[in-house]
């Protein structure tokens, strides 16, 4: 197939994923008559922090299973070129989510959905926290180490100890499944 069959394949694929989403979260939190009440903030927090949540749920497993472990397969010469590229592209997908995830979290605390506890709100929090602890001070520097140029023994620490975030937001994940079912009681 060529790539620009592919390219309108793959934009076509997105938009219909976008506006099936749209719709379910417009079902989901609009009622006619409403505004902006408390109800519908709790209701568009929690839509966004589940999706954000999800989101980084596969995106984690994919930087664990297939991402940092290739990294040793790139070769010395061109790894500093891979690791900048890589670094800069996989920024751009994930700052995003991950700040809307912690702070709709967040928010979510002030305005929860009715019937949902809010100590497990507190717990999501926790795992947030986890996450972004374990980013700053064992995922950043090892790529900061990364971007001098391949190092075996940091490439292997990546994968080691990128299992903290992975398993957190796979916590996360099954927590915001579980708020979403508690929601539709």
């Amino acid at each position: 197939m060529e790539q620009k069959t592919k390219s309108v394949w793959l934009s076509a694929i997105l938009i219909a994923g976008g506006l099936i989403g749209g719709y379910a979260a417009y079902r989901l939190i609009y009622s006619p008559g409403d505004g902006l009440d408390a109800g519908m903030v709790s209701r568009i927090l929690f839509v966004v922090n589940c999706v954000s949540t999800f989101y980084m749920v596969g995106l984690i497993w994919i930087v664990q299973c297939v991402n940092y472990p290739l990294f040793a397969r790139v070769g010395i010469d061109q790894f500093s070129d891979f690791h900048q590229r890589h670094v800069g592209r996989v920024t751009a997908v994930v700052a995003g989510p991950m700040f809307l995830e912690a702070v709709t979290a967040l928010l979510m605390l002030f305005y929860p959905r009715p019937g949902i506890p809010r100590n497990l709100l507190g717990l999501g929090m926790i795992l947030i926290f986890v996450i972004w602890i374990s980013t700053l001070i064992l995922q950043v520097p090892l790529h900061n180490r990364l971007s001098r140029g391949f190092n075996a023994q940091a490439a292997r620490r990546m994968v080691s100890t990128n299992w903290v975030r992975t398993v957190a937001w796979t916590l996360r994940g099954g927590l915001m499944s579980y708020l979403m079912f508690v929601s539709l009681q």
